[in-house]
């Protein structure tokens, strides 16, 4: 049992690396717009690695769908326990009731898009992320729609650390060898 639970951290830790890349490229996008897409494709990728140890933990195995290993979020998280969704969920409806909607307000003005304020909707968006969005340069037609990042994180990392208290301050990855 001590593996699988070492097998849950090191895959929420490098969730955590992933997030921190993100925010860090995120900075330089205010003066190169390109830097948002790898940005938001790290995001992706800590999200999608807080969601596989989150099920880690409940399952004990790695997530897969239709037998293959496999990017979507969104069919991760209907996977997990219902307390546990239904705990992401509730903090997450928190934090967007919270959050000031101006921005999101304006792009879909400029854009012409609307932006879903739920969860899961927001999930659907995010799972097409690190597949389809870094392909970018193909030609995609794909319309991004991967918003509220932090508040999904922060969603997640709630439940996580109410499991696991001591994940909080905890790390393997960052570690000098």
């Amino acid at each position: 049992m001590k593996e699988q639970k070492d097998k849950a951290f090191e895959i929420f830790d490098y969730g955590r690396c992933y997030s921190i890349a993100a925010k860090n490229i995120n900075k330089w996008s205010d003066t190169h717009m390109n830097f948002l897409i790898p940005s938001t494709v790290n995001a992706a990728f800590a999200l999608e690695l807080y969601f596989k140890s989150l099920y880690f933990l409940e399952k004990g195995k790695n997530f897969k769908k239709d037998n293959k290993y496999s990017h979507d979020i969104s069919a991760l998280y209907k996977e997990l326990n219902n307390s546990t969704r239904q705990n992401i969920e509730s903090v997450f409806n928190e934090l967007i009731k919270k959050r000031n909607m101006n921005d999101i307000e304006d792009l879909e003005k400029l854009t012409g898009m609307s932006f879903p304020r739920d969860l899961l909707g927001n999930l659907i968006f995010w799972k097409d992320v690190f597949v389809s969005v870094r392909y970018i340069y193909d030609g995609s037609k794909k319309e991004i729609k991967a918003m509220f990042f932090p508040q999904i994180e922060e969603s997640v990392l709630t439940v996580i650390y109410l499991l696991k208290p001591d994940w909080k301050n905890k790390t393997i990855l960052w570690k000098k060898v």
